[in-house]
């Protein structure tokens, strides 16, 4: 068992090749270590690739090293030219960054801090990262516009961006990483919404992750460029702007006009009310930190080929949202979705359901959700639900085309808290 510092001798080379791809010559950026005992917080800038893997290559095996991926303003050099030097008592702000070269994804596995992740956490992050970046790249992202990176842990996977450093792109960068989050953050793994703030540190490559100590299967590793091309392309600011609007809102009247203390939306019970069969749940926090429920149906109610690709969502206070993710779909929202399930809501309000129903189709309304459990009580202390098997009113199965009175709908299973699919399929055509 190692104690933290008694870490993997760290690799000069990778150091070198890890700081190359963060950053282009001219570039100024800051080398940090920060907690390093009685030296306060360690740091430098650096124009010299090969200065900073030598400093950090002298510190690496005795501490966490740090670098900013976005360049600084040039004149900061002066705060340690091309060296590191202890007590630092001026670190890079968020304004002290001239421009946002990155948008950085971190993702990890779901654990107790200041420990080490399992192989099978570490193995699972890593594959998340790269079915995230080929999602990415079928949507029409630079496949040369990736560097992924083993942090040791998890898993870091960059975009190469060139936006000036504003609030309006800060935000722009923000709002991308909570859609991903929102696409597949789950149970064994979570993207960090933390990460887009301009001056953001990563591990440097080439350093060992060497978190708590070595416990069984929990090993410290060296974090390194597992992929990074010899040249970059950059993603248009137009493809992160759609990733960004992938973002499910409330649809309807003004969200202000409803309080959280009204009425919740059961977006399970009201897939069993009307015949979508439901292959997992999952709760997510929305931008304005309101916990929701989604279900993800196994089919889009647009096109049947979509599989595992749409969501119906409801907030707590009895909002909701339809959204799926292929392109063909991204124009369609919770009243067209309501006009396809139940037949005569094409004029209806999205949280007080159709303004009128006809007489034979009255139990398709909302209020026909009354007599049907709500998600907590299809959800065992496990997070598993049940299997559950139904008709339509004794009518039959609705699949977004019409009515089957001989089928019963798909049966419902999957994780309460967690998505148990790779998005890579949940998006593919």
């Amino acid at each position: 068992m190692n104690q933290e510092g008694a870490k993997v001798a760290s690799d000069r080379a990778e150091i070198l090749r890890g700081l190359m791809a963060y950053h282009r010559p001219g570039d100024t950026f800051e080398i940090r270590i920060p907690g390093s005992g009685k030296l306060g917080t360690i740091s430098g800038y650096f124009t010299d690739f090969t200065a900073a893997a030598d400093s950090v290559l002298g510190r690496a095996d005795e501490f966490a090293v740090y670098v900013t991926i976005n360049p600084t303003n040039p004149k900061l050099i002066a705060r340690a030219n091309n060296r590191l030097k202890p007590y630092a008592k001026s670190t890079t702000s968020d304004s002290d960054i001239v421009k946002l070269n990155w948008l950085p994804m971190d993702g990890d596995p779901p654990r107790p801090a200041g420990i080490p992740s399992t192989d099978d956490e570490h193995d699972l992050s890593l594959r998340k990262c790269a079915e995230i970046r080929d999602w990415l790249i079928r949507n029409g992202w630079p496949a040369n516009a990736f560097v992924r990176v083993d942090s040791g842990n998890g898993g870091y996977l960059l975009a190469r961006i060139e936006l000036e450093n504003t609030t309006e792109n800060h935000g722009l960068v923000n709002r991308c990483l909570k859609a991903l989050d929102y696409l597949y953050s789950d149970e064994g793994f979570t993207v960090d919404i933390t990460s887009a703030n301009p001056a953001r540190i990563l591990r440097v490559p080439g350093t060992t992750n060497a978190k708590g100590d070595e416990v069984g299967d929990m090993r410290h590793r060296m974090a390194r460029i597992l992929e990074a091309p010899d040249s970059f392309e950059v993603v248009p600011k137009e493809l992160l702007e759609a990733l960004a609007a992938m973002l499910p809102e409330q649809e309807g009247a003004a969200q202000d006009t409803y309080t959280a203390a009204g009425k919740g939306f059961d977006p399970v019970a009201y897939c069993q009310a009307h015949g979508l069969a439901v292959h997992h749940t999952k709760l997510w926090t929305d931008p304005r930190g309101t916990k929701c429920t989604a279900a993800v149906l196994e089919q889009c109610v647009f096109n049947p080929d979509h599989h595992k690709s749409a969501v119906i969502i409801g907030w707590p206070n009895g909002m909701r949202s339809y959204r799926c993710r292929h392109n063909s779909c991204l124009s369609k929202h919770w009243r067209d979705a309501k006009a396809m399930i139940e037949l005569g809501s094409k004029d209806c309000d999205p949280k007080q359901g159709p303004r009128s129903v006809p007489k034979d189709d009255e139990g398709s309304s909302d209020t026909a959700l009354e007599s049907y459990p709500k998600v907590e009580d299809l959800t065992k202390a496990t997070g598993r639900m049940k299997r559950i098997p139904f008709l339509l009113f004794g009518r039959g199965f609705w699949d977004g085309r019409g009515y089957d009175p001989q089928a019963h709908a798909e049966p419902i299973e999957g994780e309460r808290c967690g998505v148990r699919f790779h998005a890579s399929e949940a998006f593919s055509s």
